[in-house]
């Protein structure tokens, strides 16, 4: 019986002293997150509090990647950098935070298609994304918007197909918003097929 209560109490400890481990690092990694926000992509600082991530787990470290993944500026090397900390952020994140990645990465592949030869790279990740990850409804419409936004440079067809998805999604929602603007990229859309033809 007294065994027992030790082995209880040995139990408690443990698991009070991986909680407080989990609190540090959650607090760590908000920390960093907005120390990221606040400096330069590509500067010393902002370097080195990628690197600290490098010893969260992989939770924390997923968050701590997408936060840098998001501070590009539209220069080509931030641009490829960044892409670097999203397909990571990617690779370890759990499934609900999958999805936020998923989204900028997608974007970022649509700022970066006609500056480096990622095509058929983004292309293998836009048709792959929806079957792996779950997204809600407004993800998926959001995802497919991105995507119709990438293809528009590259190849018109797929871009007429993912932005009907968006549209067809958004109208699901009765996100009057996120129509308007699916509406005003498939005007784009004929525009540039106007300016082809």
């Amino acid at each position: 019986m007294r065994q027992n209560v030790i082995v209880a109490c040995l139990g408690v400890m443990v698991l009070l002293l991986l909680s407080s481990c989990r609190r540090g690092e959650k607090m760590r990694t908000e920390e960093l997150c907005r120390e990221l926000e606040s400096s330069v992509m590509l500067s010393p600082v902002f370097d080195s509090l990628v690197n600290e991530a490098m010893h969260l787990p992989k939770f924390f470290r997923s968050k701590v990647l997408l936060t840098a993944g998001t501070r590009y500026s539209m220069k080509r090397e931030q641009l490829c950098r960044a892409k670097v900390y999203l397909q990571e952020a990617f690779r370890i994140a759990p499934r609900d935070l999958k999805r936020s990645v998923a989204l900028e990465l997608a974007r970022l592949y649509g700022s970066l298609v006609l500056r480096d030869d990622c095509t058929e790279e983004a292309i293998r990740f836009i048709s792959r994304v929806p079957s792996k990850v779950v997204f809600t409804r407004e993800e998926e419409a959001k995802f497919y918007y991105l995507g119709a936004c990438f293809f528009k440079s590259i190849d018109i067809d797929r871009a007429f197909k993912a932005v009907d998805q968006a549209l067809s999604l958004y109208r699901g929602l009765s996100d009057t918003e996120g129509e308007i603007e699916a509406y005003r990229l498939k005007a784009t859309l004929y525009g540039v097929l106007q300016e082809y033809e």
